[in-house]
């Protein structure tokens, strides 16, 4: 199963518990949509863990995004975080790395998924 607005929420703990269901729900299917094009998979009966972490960090991500540039939509990640790079306000820099951290996670989750896909394939075709 994909991740929900609360897995979200609970992932991002108490100071995004504030964030609209709507907002979350549209990050939610931004990347689903993302990730079934990625790997040209729907996942309609079985979503791997990987991808499931996959969808979560880039979402939880997207919303650290959002509070850091102040935009509501999906499209957040449009925007550049470099000024917000150069800002010495610590809960600036504390919310980078949270983000850079969730993205990073992501990327490895992916990674994770793509080396057991391709492992198995290569295990059936040697059979």
């Amino acid at each position: 199963m994909f991740p929900t607005v609360s897995d979200v929420k609970q992932t991002l703990g108490d100071a995004y518990t504030s964030i609209s269901d709507d907002v979350i729900s549209n990050f939610l299917d931004k990347r689903i949509a993302e990730v079934k094009e990625l790997t040209g998979e729907e996942f309609s009966d079985f979503v791997p863990e990987a991808i499931r972490k996959w969808v979560l960090y880039n979402v939880c991500a997207d919303i650290i995004l959002r509070d850091l540039t102040g935009k509501d939509t999906a499209d957040a990640l449009q925007y550049s975080i470099g000024e917000l790079r150069e800002s010495k306000d610590p809960n600036v820099q504390l919310k980078l790395k949270l983000y850079e951290i969730y993205r990073t996670e992501a990327q490895e989750a992916l990674k994770s998924y793509f080396s057991r896909t391709r492992t198995i394939f290569c295990a059936s075709s040697e059979a």
